[in-house]
């Protein structure tokens, strides 16, 4: 399927800029389609999280950082809530955060602003064991949160 989509691509910039391109360079284009397609993939897998750090700037940015760094291949933070306000309607498949929530559609984990090992473990406890995928490539892996 790839390969066909590089000979697509292909006829394509034939058509519209009268380039030829060889075997070699059509391989070429392919292998780059595969890459994207599972870098795409990957992130399609990994929870949509927002991070809840209703503190000074600085700190609920360290906390991201922290938690980045522990589940790199597993979360997706696409958001970072400094205020309270506006915290009932985060769309995310998992909500980390520095206070209790209550309301939430998406699990919610309770960590300390500098977060101990125990908290990193709390995240990898409650993720969701199905998460949703978010793209047309199929399913998401459903494997538990693992240590780096």
């Amino acid at each position: 399927m790839i390969y066909e989509l590089a000979v697509y691509i292909r006829r394509e910039i034939q058509r519209a800029e009268g380039v030829r391109f060889t075997e070699d360079e059509i391989s070429f284009v392919a292998m780059h389609i595969g890459a994207r397609l599972e870098v795409q993939a990957a992130r399609a897998a990994r929870l949509r999280t927002v991070v809840v750090c209703p503190a000074y700037h600085e700190m609920a940015t360290r906390l991201r950082e922290r938690l980045e760094r522990e589940f790199d291949q597993h979360l997706d933070i696409t958001g970072l809530v400094t205020r309270l306000h506006g915290v009932d309607d985060i769309d995310a498949d998992l909500v980390i955060s520095t206070v209790p929530l209550s309301g939430q559609d998406a699990p919610v984990v309770v960590v300390n602003v500098f977060p101990t090992w125990k908290d990193i473990e709390s995240v990898r406890a409650d993720q969701p064991h199905h998460p949703q995928p978010r793209s047309g490539l199929g399913p998401a892996p459903t494997t538990r949160l693992s240590p780096p």
